[in-house]
């Protein structure tokens, strides 16, 4: 017979399982900008204590940070994604950066009206038995598929403005409570966490560091890149230098890959078209901004939490197919808490600890 003891706590259990998946359930929509706004105020915890400590009230503090945050970090944010997108679907409407489509085929299958195709990729095309009509018809479907894919996806998401814009609101308001409440969202997870005091600080020490890497890194990482390769583009005089400054700041969150598709495609264009000092060029600007970022990216991560580039990527990627926009950063934190978690959970020492 089952006691009456053991029946009051599985019924006890069972309430409060329903009662928190319905409040999952009803939260899902918001999860992204929640945790999202978890890792900022994480980031912006030290200066929100800061203004604490000169004799500001908690709330005023809170209020200022978060105020900060939208008109220096969240603003410009939003209209570099906006214009950048915008940007990008007009260059894939009408193809002003690279030929077009039946540039391309009409150059390689020798008509007219293309661009004079460089006669040593011609003899490289040669060599590997491609014939310009099938050259041709291989390059068109590549262009056709990857510009359509691309739209499709950023279209989507201008779409979604509406929705992104009460995420965002969420996301403010979340940093704004995370911080001025900070100390009753504590003082809950301590008395109601089966953990320990101990690995809670541990793990609240492994989230915060986990969180200032990923912002760090991913923000400082493409900034860094990004003006790069707009000052490459600026002094080589290629159209379209927002184009280039966005796509390189998108492709900078992306482990190992990085901005090697764009240093390929700027390249390639001007090889094709026999300017291969300009293609040479824009290889050499590709190389100097991975090598500032890797130079910047170990300098960071050094006092932060160290994740393997290969999970890095399968995380990113999973992370933004899944989330979207922000599985970017989601991806990398839960790889760093993966990797500094279960140590902490299971007392394996680290390096880190």
């Amino acid at each position: 017979m089952m006691s009456y003891e053991i029946y009051r706590r599985m019924v006890t259990y069972v309430l409060l399982l329903i009662i928190c998946g319905g409040m999952g359930f009803l939260l899902w929509p918001f999860l992204g900008p929640m945790v999202m706004a978890l890792i900022f105020a994480v980031a912006m915890e030290p200066f929100h204590q800061m203004l604490v400590d000169r004799g500001i009230g908690n709330r005023s503090s809170a209020l200022i940070v978060s105020l900060v945050f939208s008109v220096v970090i969240l603003l410009p944010s939003i209209l570099l994604v906006v214009n950048g997108i915008n940007t990008l679907l007009n260059f894939i409407r009408e193809q002003t950066l690279l030929p077009t489509t039946e540039k391309v085929g009409t150059a390689i299958a020798g008509g007219k009206g293309g661009f004079e195709l460089s006669p040593f990729i011609g003899q490289i095309f040669a060599h590997l038995g491609l014939s310009p009509l099938q050259l041709s018809n291989l390059v068109g479907a590549t262009i056709e598929k990857i510009s359509g894919f691309v739209l499709q996806i950023f279209s989507g998401f201008l779409k979604g403005l509406p929705q992104l814009v009460l995420s965002l609101l969420i996301g403010v308001l979340a940093i704004y409570f995370s911080l001025a409440e900070k100390n009753q969202i504590q003082d809950f997870l301590v008395r109601y966490s089966p953990l320990s005091q101990k690995k809670m600080e541990a793990l609240a020490s492994a989230f915060r560091r986990s969180s200032n890497t990923v912002i760090l890194t991913n923000l400082a990482g493409g900034l860094i890149q990004a003006f790069t390769f707009g000052a490459a583009g600026l002094l080589l005089g290629t159209e379209q230098l927002f184009l280039i400054f966005f796509s390189a700041f998108l492709l900078s969150f992306m482990p190992i890959v990085g901005t090697a598709p764009l240093t390929i495609c700027l390249a390639v264009n001007y090889f094709v078209v026999d300017q291969p000092l300009l293609g040479g060029a824009w290889v050499l600007a590709g190389i100097v901004a991975g090598v500032s970022d890797n130079l910047v990216k170990p300098l960071v991560i050094q006092a932060g939490v160290r994740t393997h580039p290969f999970l890095a990527l399968l995380t990113v990627l999973g992370g933004v197919i899944t989330l979207g926009v922000p599985g970017l950063f989601l991806g990398p934190l839960l790889a760093g808490l993966f990797t500094t978690c279960g140590p902490i959970l299971t007392e394996v020492p680290t390096e880190n600890s």
